[in-house]
C-alpha cells in the first residue's frame, strides 16, 4: 500500500458524527498509509461553546472506532 504520505493527521470534536466527518476521515486514509486522529477532550469541546450539548469523549471515541472498524481501516489509525 503505497500512498502519497506516510502519515496524515486529522482532528476534531467529531460530535454528531456526520457525512462530512466520514468523508474527511476517509480522504485522510486515501492519502496516507497511517492516519493519526485527534479527538477533542471534553474540556476543550466545552470551550468551543457549541449551540448543543456535546456527547462525552468515551461515546465519541466509541462511535469513531466503530466507523473505522466497519470501513476496515482501524488497524491503520492511531
Amino acid at each position: 500500500m503505497n500512498k502519497k504520505f506516510k502519515v496524515v493527521l486529522v482532528g476534531g470534536t467529531f460530535d454528531e458524527f456526520h457525512k462530512g466527518h466520514r468523508a474527511l476521515i476517509m480522504k485522510a486514509f486515501d492519502a496516507g498509509n497511517r492516519v493519526l486522529i485527534g479527538l477533542c477532550s471534553d474540556d476543550f469541546a466545552r470551550e468551543l461553546r457549541k449551540p448543543h450539548e456535546v456527547a462525552p469523549y468515551d461515546e465519541r471515541l466509541r462511535e469513531l472506532k466503530s466507523f473505522l472498524s466497519v470501513c476496515g481501516v482501524l488497524d491503520r489509525a492511531e
